[in-house]
C-alpha cells in the first residue's frame, strides 16, 4: 500500500541523534551538548521574560519574518560584531537550529546540487540536504596532537558547480 511518501525519502536512513546519546544519558562525566541543549538551566532572566510574555497574551501567531524589534537587535548586534551593514529585512528568526538548518537548506539546494559537510559533524544535516534533494558530501578534518585541523586545499577540491554551500558544525 503506497503511503505518500517520496520513495527517495522512504529510504532514506533515519539519521537520529538520540542513538548516538543513549548510552550517555546520566552519566556525569559527560557533558550533555546533544540535542541542542546546553548543561546548564534556564537563566531567571529569560524565564521570568517568557512568564511576563505569556501572563501579558502574547500567545499569537506573530510576524513571518521574527518580531521587528528583535530583528533590529539582531541586526545592530551583528553589524556592531562585524563591522557590517545588514539590514534587519534580512534577518529571520526561527523556533529552533534545525528549523534554520532546513530553511536554509530548502532556498539553497536543488536536486543534484551537494552541500560539503566538514566533519565530525552533527549528524542532521546529511538528512536535511537529502529531503532537499541534494547530496551530503563529507569532507573529514585531520585531527592530531594540536587538536581538529581543516584542510582548506582539501576541502576545496571536493567543491564542483553543483556545491551550494559548505557546512561547519
Amino acid at each position: 500500500m503506497p503511503s505518500g511518501i517520496r520513495d527517495d525519502l522512504q529510504r532514506m536512513p533515519i539519521e537520529n541523534i538520540s542513538t548516538l546519546a543513549k548510552d550517555a544519558f546520566g552519566d556525569p562525566s559527560v557533558i550533555p551538548l546533544w540535542l541542542g541543549e546546553g548543561d546548564l538551566p534556564t537563566p531567571k532572566l529569560a524565564s521570568d521574560a517568557v512568564a511576563a510574555a505569556l501572563a501579558a497574551g502574547h500567545v499569537f501567531y506573530t510576524y513571518q519574518q521574527g518580531i521587528p524589534e528583535l530583528r533590529n537587535t539582531l541586526a545592530t548586534y551583528l553589524n556592531d560584531l562585524h563591522g557590517t551593514a545588514l539590514a534587519a529585512d534580512r534577518i529571520t528568526v526561527t523556533a529552533g537550529g534545525m528549523g534554520a538548518i532546513t530553511l536554509a537548506v530548502t532556498m539553497l539546494v536543488q536536486p543534484g546540487d551537494n552541500v560539503l559537510v566538514v566533519e565530525p559533524v552533527w549528524p542532521n544535516i546529511g538528512g536535511a540536504v537529502r529531503v532537499a534533494g541534494g547530496i551530503p558530501r563529507p569532507v573529514a578534518m585531520d585531527y592530531s596532537k594540536d587538536g581538529w585541523q581543516l584542510d582548506v586545499m582539501k576541502l576545496e577540491s571536493y567543491c564542483d558547480q553543483r556545491t551550494k554551500a559548505v557546512f561547519f558544525s
